[in-house]
């Protein structure tokens, strides 16, 4: 079975009952926060370190269903490594498997995300909570945005 099969296969088994669901146009597990926010993880290729093996890390974020189009594009920017949700002592790169790890490694990298990112996810469920993840966990894409009155954002 091909990596993204597994993946799929395993990721989906893991996250379904969280309320996520594969969308392949956006290659990504969605799940709908509420009618303003979606939150999304996926995987990238990445370099391996060792000899025969090959590397991902996982790709998440909560994008709000006000951005100008949601697609592939918007995903790769709302998107942040998983190091950006784990505390530094905790943080990996990446993941490496060979043919006969990968569904071993698969497995627990979704034991893995379901017990660090999904309590993250689950405390965003309004706009308020969002802009509080995004000032916690995504500065950046704040400073993108159009202005600030007090604690509220302004969306032009």
């Amino acid at each position: 079975m091909s990596f993204n099969s597994q993946f799929k296969l395993i990721f989906g088994e893991t996250f379904q009952t969280e309320g996520f669901r594969y969308c392949s146009k956006l290659n990504v597990f969605v799940k709908m926060l509420n009618e303003d926010l979606m939150a999304f993880f996926g995987v990238k290729t990445a370099p391996a370190w060792n000899k025969g093996a090959k590397g991902f890390f996982l790709t998440a974020g909560i994008i709000s269903t006000y951005h100008s189009s949601i697609d592939k594009k918007s995903i790769l920017y709302a998107g942040q490594d998983l190091n950006s949700f784990l505390p530094r002592n905790e943080a990996r790169v990446s993941f490496e498997y060979t043919e006969d790890t990968m569904e071993e490694i698969i497995s627990a990298t979704a034991l893995y995300v379901k017990e660090r990112l999904m309590p993250i996810f689950n405390r965003v469920y309004d706009l308020d909570s969002f802009i509080d993840f995004l000032k916690e966990y995504s500065i950046n894409k704040l400073r993108a945005c159009d202005t600030f009155e007090g604690e509220s954002l302004v969306i032009a």
